[in-house]
């Protein structure tokens, strides 16, 4: 801990050497500044594309917050981070691990704004073939609080039309209404990303 606190104070820049410098200390630390570090790594590695690395320093992160009791906000968007990471390796099954975990804390903290985002970023994909059930839980559920985010509510309603669409004739009148409020509501709000 002492060499982690004399290098952040001498003003070690370098966010992987700080990292490892806490994750050393271990549980002697404090564990929120070393959370903070070793989420700093992870994100500086993503940002210089190091994607193994950010991979590392995500586990490193999850298995910190999850031994020192973070915050259940904290705790899911490092899993969404974690998850955004993973895509870019071409692991889509290991990225919904996290996306899963960040839904299911989002549900147990009744945070329908992070429910909504960890329930677009489960359900990407190309071309869906069939609906999920829990996706189509999720997004209902999402869509069915307030949320200030007019754009989110836009993906929301426009991702949970496209998921109904293939659990077939029960439910179409709601696919089709879900449909076309998406658009509605992106172009009302001016969100580009949704149109």
């Amino acid at each position: 801990v002492r060499i982690a606190e004399a290098c952040r104070r001498v003003g070690v820049g370098d966010p992987f050497v700080l990292a490892r410098q806490y994750l050393k200390a271990g549980s002697a630390g404090d564990a929120p500044t070393a959370l903070a570090h070793i989420r700093a790594a992870a994100r500086e590695a993503l940002d210089c594309a190091a994607l193994a690395d950010a991979q590392l320093w995500y586990r490193e992160a999850i298995a910190l917050a999850d031994a020192s009791g973070a915050a259940l906000p904290v705790l899911h968007d490092l899993l969404m981070e974690q998850g955004i990471a993973t895509i870019p390796l071409v692991d889509v099954e290991a990225a919904r691990v996290s996306f899963d975990r960040a839904a299911q804390l989002a549900l147990a903290t009744d945070d329908r704004r992070r429910l909504a985002s960890a329930a677009l970023a489960y359900a990407h994909r190309p071309f869906p073939l069939a609906a999920s059930p829990r996706i189509v839980d999720w997004l209902r559920a999402a869509r069915e609080s307030p949320c200030d985010d007019a754009g989110l509510r836009a993906r929301v309603a426009s991702r949970l039309g496209s998921e109904l669409f293939y659990m077939g004739a029960q439910a179409s009148a709601e696919s089709r209404a879900c449909i076309a409020g998406g658009p509605a509501r992106a172009r009302e709000a001016g969100d580009p990303a949704t149109l």
